[in-house]
């Protein structure tokens, strides 16, 4: 038997790891294809989506065109494609996206120079930011689309609701005070920062799921802006700054991923003039096991009674 270098290598891809799983599908290509194999006839058996494939369905979410979208999917449902293959190649194809709107070596791709044109044109669309968002819309439903019983349905849903970020996009361009075109192209970041008010709430929001803690803290700032590469919170309570600033890093990860670029993290406090206070209250308010829980699980001292 003769087989193309690219037809095993798509063969072994496909097996993800699994040497048994890797000759069964060589022995599916084997009896469609007889005793000579091509990255063709891998293609055909597999119902694998080619790169301009991909390229015209992440136009179109860019694009926001719903009718477009489906019929793109209706086309790969008539040449038998299986979509639960299918969405897994689309996410591929995103990553790949993300690599090169991210500068990475060109090592990393495997693809011919013609799909690499094809990938860093698609790029040239999107910033990393809006990739970034696209991606998280599609990795979100990859898990529904696995499991579901009606697969092509599963992937319509998922694509159709990735198709509402030029409706974000647009939501953003207007809080930050930028005109809203017709169609879609790269967006570039404004001279003063690429932050919109947008970005800060789907950042504190992704602080709420990893760290519940510190995003509830981040929710209740007495105040929060953005000021070019920064973002500055303020607190009126200096265990909520301390709390926060020793979170930094995390943080500043955090928003790195929401924003597509380094930002600072600051935090400022601004300590209020407390009210006369009865000796008991202040004494337990100064108290390090309570400053402890205060700084830990939130809330203040409002009254303090006596045990009988």
């Amino acid at each position: 038997m003769e087989a193309d270098d690219a037809a095993l290598e798509i063969i072994a891809r496909r097996g993800e790891g699994s040497v048994r799983d890797a000759l069964s599908l060589l022995d599916q290509i084997r009896a469609f294809s007889g005793r000579s194999i091509s990255a063709a006839d891998v293609a055909t058996v597999l119902g694998l989506s080619d790169t301009a494939f991909f390229a015209r369905v992440v136009t179109l979410i860019g694009e926001g065109d719903h009718a477009r979208i489906l019929e793109a999917l209706q086309e790969a449902s008539e040449s038998g494609r299986d979509f639960k293959v299918l969405y897994r190649d689309l996410l591929n194809f995103i990553r790949s996206l993300l690599l090169v709107a991210g500068g990475a070596n060109r090592s990393l791709f495997a693809a011919s120079p013609e799909e690499l044109a094809t990938i860093e044109s698609v790029a040239g669309k999107f910033s990393y930011s809006e990739l970034l968002r696209i991606a998280n819309l599609l990795v979100r439903d990859d898990d529904t689309v696995n499991r579901a019983e009606h697969q092509r349905l599963a992937v319509e849903v998922a694509l159709l609701k990735a198709a509402t970020f030029p409706r974000l996009r647009s939501v953003e361009e207007v809080l930050s005070g930028a005109s809203v075109g017709t169609g879609f192209s790269r967006s570039e970041p404004a001279k003063a920062g690429p932050h919109t008010q947008a970005d800060l709430t789907t950042f504190i929001q992704r602080v709420q799921k990893s760290q519940p803690l510190i995003g509830g803290y981040l929710a209740n700032a007495k105040s929060s802006r953005n000021s070019g590469d920064r973002l500055v919170f303020t607190f009126s309570d200096t265990y909520y700054a301390e709390a926060v600033s020793e979170a930094r890093d995390v943080l500043q990860e955090i928003a790195a991923d929401v924003y597509g670029s380094p930002v600072k993290i600051e935090v400022e406090a601004t300590q209020e003039k407390p009210a006369p206070q009865a000796a008991g209250q202040t004494a337990l308010r100064e108290d390090p096991v309570m400053k402890a829980f205060q700084k830990h699980l939130g809330g203040e001292v409002v009254d303090t009674r006596r045990s009988k």
